[in-house]
């Protein structure tokens, strides 16, 4: 039983698509903390009769860690779909982070980012 009521159940932490998939950072709260895990689907076109394709990562027990599920991606180019609010600061500081190590300008992406993590357009 977690101290602060929540449901056992996996929750939406960041939520990036892609065409033809999406890339998923669940996490769990549990009494000791956050334990995170990594979803990808990939929906081959149809006219290639593919199955689709979905694996989840192992757990992992930290932030840090969790960005290291995402790393093999580039999740941050992606389009960004859901940021769960109590993550708001750590993903965007992510997402900044990345875009930095790139030297990217600021582009339409980050601006949605920007949205989704409750920073104000200015």
């Amino acid at each position: 039983m977690v101290s602060d009521n929540r449901m056992v159940r996996p929750e939406i932490i960041v939520r990036v698509g892609a065409e033809g998939g999406d890339i998923t950072l669940l996490g769990l709260y549990t009494n000791e903390g956050w334990v995170f895990i990594r979803k990808v689907f990939e929906q081959m076109p149809a006219l290639d009769d593919e199955p689709s394709i979905q694996h989840r990562s192992g757990t992992v027990g930290s932030w840090p860690e969790a960005l290291g599920l995402l790393g093999r991606y580039p999740w941050h180019r992606l389009h960004p779909l859901t940021v769960h609010p109590e993550f708001h600061e750590q993903v965007w500081e992510a997402v900044v982070s990345r875009f930095k190590a790139e030297n990217e300008p600021s582009d339409e992406r980050l601006q949605r980012w920007k949205a989704l993590c409750g920073k104000s357009a200015d």
